[in-house]
């Protein structure tokens, strides 16, 4: 009987050690790796991670920094993306350094940007002078990874306090000449409230790159929301120095709807002085829309030096999806050296993405071509395929 019983509790024993040892293991699998340069895939685990990331129970009472190393380590493609930014928007709001902290840890790639971007979107919502303080003191960012904070930061700094936002972002660019958070700022802000950034422009003390970026940046989204008061504004506020730029902001959005009306403003006579800047986004837009009316219009309305200043556009327009027609523009320059030139250009790239095609034109227009053209694209004329 004593050795029955003995017997009995080694069973017994036994059977809790291995049970134990199942339940252990079942858990690891489950569980996945933590560590972020480890990968253990399970498609429980994948789906688990996306279900405790999206709710927002307790019951799992699993920590931010778990949740995003089994991400980061099990998931793949689109969803380990959507899991980690989705996480990092909860532990930012919690804490922001930490969550930092975690970020450094990922291999430096696209995923990493957005995800450093999320943290300082938050941030910036709840915490903005706090955030502006961290970017400027810590040095352990790189040059890209501070200006993807600073941008994140100021873009969302900018929709509740927009002048504290500016202010910031415009001594950053002072410190560091990154003016992308400075410009991509007073975009946002442009898009949300075009008027208030309009009486700011006006008000504003900014000198040098910073105010051209703030008054033409602005004044890119104005043109596209009301060009009527845009091209009022701009005759009261925009400096003579910003003229070409604005008027050239002002023709691609005439010419994106009413291209014709963008031609007569072109030729204004206060405006002709920029003709060459103005007639380029002119014939960029026109061409996609019609271009046989931009081509009679060239024709028709525009002097002798004035159609070689657009012949000279349409041709570098229409090189890569129309090289024929292009060279035919090319062609038609009154200058030799610009006709050489251009047709040659415009031979070479046809030539590397289609070389049958090129040769097969040239070899049917070989006596209009220019002996030079020839020699410079490298196309031998005994030859009827390959040089």
């Amino acid at each position: 009987m004593v050795v029955l019983f003995v017997i009995a509790v080694g069973t017994v024993c036994f059977k809790y050690t291995s049970d134990q040892s199942r339940l252990q293991n079942r858990q690891n699998t489950e569980r996945g790796e933590t560590h972020l340069g480890y990968t253990r895939k399970s498609p429980d685990l994948a789906s688990n991670l996306q279900a405790s990331s999206v709710s927002n129970s307790n019951t799992l009472q699993r920590s931010h920094e778990d949740i995003l190393n089994d991400a980061y380590s099990v998931l793949e493609g689109l969803n380990r993306e959507e899991v980690i930014l989705n996480e990092l928007q909860k532990f930012a709001a919690e804490d922001p350094e930490k969550a930092i902290d975690w970020v450094m840890q990922m291999a430096p790639d696209k995923t990493q940007k957005k995800a450093l971007s999320m943290v300082f979107s938050v941030w910036g919502r709840n915490q903005p002078d706090n955030a502006a303080s961290w970017i400027m003191q810590d040095l352990s960012l790189s040059s890209t990874l501070r200006t993807t904070a600073a941008v994140a930061l100021a873009t969302s700094w900018v929709v509740a306090s927009p002048n504290k936002a500016m202010q910031w972002a415009d001594s950053y660019f002072s410190q560091t000449d990154d003016y992308f958070p400075f410009q991509d700022a007073i975009i946002a802000w442009s898009k949300k409230d075009i008027h208030a950034v309009a009486q700011h422009v006006e008000n504003s003390s900014y000198g040098g790159a910073t105010s051209y970026i703030a008054i033409m940046d602005f004044f890119n989204i104005y043109t596209q929301t009301n060009l009527n008061e845009a091209r009022k504004w701009a005759q009261d506020h925009i400096p003579q120095d910003f003229q070409p730029g604005a008027q050239v902001l002002i023709t691609r959005a005439l010419a994106k709807t009413r291209p014709s009306d963008a031609a007569l403003y072109i030729l204004e006579s206060e405006n002709t002085a920029y003709f060459r800047s103005n007639l380029g986004p002119l014939l960029s837009e026109w061409t996609k829309s019609n271009i046989t009316a931009a081509s009679a219009w060239v024709d028709s309305s525009l002097n002798d030096n004035q159609k070689d200043i657009a012949y000279e556009h349409l041709a570098m327009i229409l090189q890569f999806e129309q090289p024929q027609l292009a060279i035919q523009y090319a062609q038609a320059l009154s200058d030799n050296a610009d006709k050489v030139g251009i047709t040659t250009d415009i031979l070479i790239d046809w030539r590397e993405q289609a070389r049958d095609e090129a040769d097969q034109w040239i070899s049917e227009n070989i006596d209009t071509i220019d002996p030079a053209v020839l020699e410079e694209v490298g196309y031998k004329v005994s030859s009827t395929s390959e040089p």
